[in-house]
């Protein structure tokens, strides 16, 4: 299968799982839609962000499954999204404490406590990578305890640690742009705010200093003071609020996006481990796994499947994404009837009006209608001879 095909028909791909994954993403009108929608959804109070994280982990549970489907069509509830979100959310709450555990023994050893400490920080970004897939690993399993099979973890962050430091490189500097650039804005709007900043700050400091002497007049008086410290607060947050409200909603949606192809790279990345062979979530990989250097295809989505028909610790497979509907075919159009010029009546084969006819006795026949021709004996009447047939020849012609 050429590489091109693998990306679109469900088979495994090694590398470029971010590109990849945003190409998912990007692949319809209006996929912008999910990630706003994302956005506004994580305002709402715990419900919210769980629902989010939710969405998220069901698209790539999907993708992982070898479903390429963009994150409108795969078609999860809102309950089954606050319910994967929730077990995710414990998989990161519980982890995070274990590594920050970690992470405090080291810094409080002597002597090397510091270099400890700061070697622990810098593991923990890959660390988290691998969190993120135990996260997914439990929504495979539709079980939170499939994310805290700390040896599968390890044995799928040491199968393929290339791919995950890909994803984390391009999340690093997908961040790290969003930064450079609100930094760059923010001092746009300090440059332009600086000048009146600078001369209520000064003149609070000089009258604050004691300088200047509590009893010259109004001027060094403790009320001018708080209005000067009043007037310096409200002037920050006039220049700097609505920038920062702006950047702030910005990076909200653009945090969700970036979150979202994150999550659609795990999938695209789990896909190597032959997910439709695992076994209970403590089992180890089945051998048909990606070993470094095989390239397998993964078995697409089938029927569908629910928790309670699944088998017991067994991943849950995940219900056929719903395809798009088909547009209604363009009406073929008819071909107009061709113009049928009008026919001129045939002349009428009966006899032309003409005088009236008369009976032999002198009588005036009317309504008489013309009779068909037929054959000569059944027209000539029975007991009459010549001369009846002359009469009769001018109703016949």
């Amino acid at each position: 299968m050429a590489t091109s095909d693998l990306a679109t028909s469900g088979g495994f791909e090694r590398g470029r799982y971010f590109s990849r994954a945003w190409s998912l993403l990007t692949r319809e009108k209006g996929w912008w839609k999910p990630v706003a929608v994302c956005a506004a959804a994580d305002l709402v109070p715990v419900a919210g962000p769980l629902g989010v994280l939710g969405y998220k982990l069901e698209w790539a549970r999907l993708v992982a499954w070898g479903a390429d489907v963009s994150p409108k069509r795969h078609g999860v509830r809102v309950g089954s999204c606050i319910s994967s979100g929730w077990r995710g959310f414990l998989v990161l709450l519980v982890w995070g404490l274990v590594m920050s555990v970690i992470g405090g023994v080291c810094g409080a050893l002597p002597l090397i406590g510091g270099l400890l400490s700061t070697l622990w920080t810098i593991c923990c970004l890959y660390l988290g990578m691998v969190v993120s897939v135990a996260t997914l690993r439990a929504t495979i399993y539709q079980k939170a305890g499939a994310g805290f099979s700390w040896k599968n973890l390890v044995e799928l962050g040491r199968r393929d640690p290339s791919g995950l430091l890909g994803i984390l490189g391009w999340e690093m500097l997908c961040y790290l742009v969003i930064a450079l650039v609100g930094g760059i804005v923010l001092s746009v709007t300090a440059l332009g705010a600086a000048p009146r900043i600078i001369s209520l700050a000064s003149e609070l400091g000089y009258y604050n200093s004691g300088l200047y002497g509590y009893g010259y007049g109004y001027g060094g008086s403790e009320y001018y003071v708080t209005q000067l410290a009043m007037e310096l607060f409200f002037y920050f947050i006039a220049a700097f609020g609505p920038t920062l409200i702006v950047l702030g909603l910005i990076a909200l949606v653009l945090r969700n996006g970036i979150s979202m192809v994150v999550y659609a790279a795990l999938g695209l990345w789990i896909r190597q481990f032959d997910v439709a062979n695992w076994g209970r979530s403590e089992e180890p990989l089945p051998s048909t796994a990606f070993a470094g250097e095989k390239v397998t295809d993964a078995a697409p989505p089938v029927a569908p499947a629910t928790v309670a028909d699944a088998p017991a610790e067994a991943p849950v497979r995940p219900a056929e994404p719903v395809a798009p509907a088909a547009e209604p075919a363009a009406p073929v159009a008819e071909p107009e009837p061709a113009a049928v010029e009008p026919v001129a009546p045939a002349a009428s084969e009966e006899p032309a009006a003409s005088e009236p006819e008369y009976a032999p006795d002198g009588s005036e026949v009317i309504g008489v209608e013309p009779i068909a021709k037929a054959a000569p004996e059944q027209n000539e009447p029975a007991g009459e001879g010549p001369a009846d047939e002359e009469s009769d020849a001018p109703a016949q012609e």
